[in-house]
């Protein structure tokens, strides 16, 4: 992809550190970049052209133009990045693509908008200048998107979040009005125009891109997720800890935001962890991702039998294949580990009398014994859980099979344990 975009000259008219965004062909400035205002990146500009505009001034339902072009470049972005890196973009990516309006040139017809490269760096520091690119990249794509709808030629637009917010991009524009990109050159050689006849031709060439972008929206619903369950993972190089948790099973909680050290985790795996967020979730409840973190904390209020009982699910860890001697046990999965780490938490009062072992098949054992019964947990490899009880000598009850470690998991728990003798 040509990088037209990001190159430019700084204009007499313009402030120090803004850049003019042209194709580098006027004035012999191609190839010629300024230093962008301190905190800023990449700038962008079109201009709105028509009978409403030419009195100075730029109405009021235009300026959801700025809204959809943010979403539009924070969506190509991530589209960017999946084509370079070949996976999915970190837990904050989107939320980091902030655009600012640095001006409105032309008498109020020509809004500037910039990247807040400095305050996206905070965000997902492992990125450095990488972001600048993708964002660069995701602008030259909006003109090349623009220059398609006149030649009926599209580029492939995957994504039902781009094209969503591409459907919403000048959607206030009249009949007569359209938008141009000052420096811009089409495929024809002419001016690149975006207008509502465009627009339609667009949304209709992604009519089921649009729907399932709506539909994504109407189903969407954002709520408060507050918890604590066992640290399952630590990414040094994201800055992000993985908590599992009951409702939504293994969560990324990135760091960025806070104050916190990785540091402060790193060493402490299985330990509890509290964290309160800011959570999507489908129509269903399913978790779609985390849109902010408020606070993750190791959890202080460190009971002397929970912890001993953490330590022994990380020797067991440790433990290599072939404990059980002639190359029998299977080492014990990170998922059964977690599970029994977050029944010695959830249920913490009989954490005296837990005794752990692992299975040689690669799961883990929580056996107890309570009122003259002998109770057991036994974590699977693949994270599902048996419970049974059995009184010695007299009776044996059925083994109760579980998914997961869910609320219907906890809620027979304490059926079973809930017995007196």
């Amino acid at each position: 992809m040509e990088r037209g975009i990001a190159e430019g000259h700084r204009t007499s008219e313009m402030p120090r550190g803004v850049m003019e965004m042209t194709d580098g062909s006027d004035d012999g400035a191609k190839g010629r970049v300024t230093a962008p205002a301190e905190g800023r990146g990449a700038s962008f500009k079109f201009r709105y052209v028509g009978d409403r505009f030419a009195d100075a001034g730029l109405p009021f339902d235009m300026l959801s133009d700025l809204e959809a072009l943010r979403d539009l470049v924070a969506a190509l972005a991530e589209e960017e990045f999946r084509r370079k890196r070949g996976g999915r973009p970190p837990l904050g990516f989107n939320k980091a693509i902030s655009l600012a309006l640095v001006g409105i040139r032309g008498g109020g017809t020509v809004p500037e908008v910039a990247f807040q490269s400095d305050a996206a760096r905070r965000s997902l520091p492992e990125f450095g200048d990488e972001l600048d690119d993708l964002v660069v990249a995701a602008f030259d794509r909006v003109v090349m998107i623009c220059d398609g709808a006149s030649h009926d030629g599209f580029p492939d637009i995957p994504s039902p979040k781009a094209v969503g917010a591409m459907s919403k991009f000048g959607a206030n524009l009249l009949e007569g009005e359209h938008m141009e990109f000052p420096g811009k050159k089409g495929r024809s050689g002419g001016k690149v125009i975006w207008d509502r006849k465009r627009l339609e031709n667009f949304k209709d060439t992604h009519q089921r891109s649009v729907s399932e972008a709506f539909d994504m929206q109407l189903e969407t619903r954002r709520r408060k997720f507050d918890g604590i369950g066992p640290l399952a993972g630590v990414d040094t190089v994201r800055n992000s800890v993985q908590v599992q948790t009951d409702e939504h099973g293994d969560v990324w909680l990135p760091l960025g935001c806070l104050s916190r050290s990785i540091s402060q985790f790193s060493g402490n795996l299985f330990a509890p962890v509290e964290f309160s967020a800011s959570i999507a979730v489908n129509a269903d409840g399913k978790l779609i991702n985390v849109e902010e973190v408020y606070s993750v904390d190791l959890f202080e209020q460190r009971d002397g039998d929970v912890w001993d009982r953490i330590v022994r699910l990380r020797e067991l860890f440790t433990m290599e294949k072939g404990w059980l001697g002639n190359g029998q046990g299977e080492e014990s999965t990170p998922v059964a580990i977690l599970r029994a780490a977050n029944l010695v938490f959830k249920r913490r009062k009989f954490a005296d009398l837990f005794r752990i072992y692992p299975t040689g098949n690669g799961g883990i054992s929580v056996e107890f014994d309570k009122g003259g019964w002998n109770f057991c947990a036994e974590m699977m490899p693949d994270g599902s859980i048996e419970i049974d009880r059995s009184l010695p000598g007299e009776k044996t009850f059925e083994i109760e099979s579980f998914d997961g470690m869910s609320q219907d998991f906890f809620n027979e728990f304490d059926r079973m344990t809930a017995v007196t003798g």
